[in-house]
């Protein structure tokens, strides 16, 4: 039996985004929303997911708190990650409790953790192509 689908409004809502959800994640959604079914292409040992558990898997939030995540998900300290990233361990807690940080410190945090940097810039103007970069934290490099 199909459940009831959400409108893009109610997906938005729900999932605490920035914006509507385009029609491409609407359809991704009603793929892993159908009960039992694996989308098209994906082979069938992998369980199918459902809108609760993709919801559990979104982070928004400020990059504080998305480097706290990621800090909690691998179980490292405030110290061991300062210690990688070549910052003080009150450095990192002040990070991950604001919205603000030098780019080069959250790359460096980043790569403590395990993790790259990239940045998508998305157009506002239809005519535009978005633009994506990926950044490298390189001990000593200038």
């Amino acid at each position: 039996m199909k459940k009831h689908q959400r409108s893009p409004a109610q997906v938005k809502r729900d999932l605490h985004l920035d914006e509507v959800p385009d029609a491409a994640f609407m359809a991704l959604l009603e793929q892993v929303d159908a009960a039992g079914e694996a989308p098209p292409g994906v082979p069938d040992a992998a369980a199918p997911i459902t809108v609760d558990q993709l919801e559990a898997v979104c982070i928004t939030g400020t990059v504080g708190e998305l480097l706290a995540h990621a800090r909690r998900q691998n179980q490292q300290s405030l110290d061991v990650v300062g210690r990688s990233a070549g910052v003080t361990r009150a450095r990192v807690q002040q990070i991950e409790h604001s919205d603000n940080v030098e780019l080069s410190t959250l790359v460096k945090i980043a790569a403590a953790l395990g993790y790259r940097v990239r940045i998508r810039l998305e157009p506002v103007n239809a005519a535009l192509p978005p633009l994506t970069t990926g950044l490298l934290y390189r001990p000593g490099a200038v």
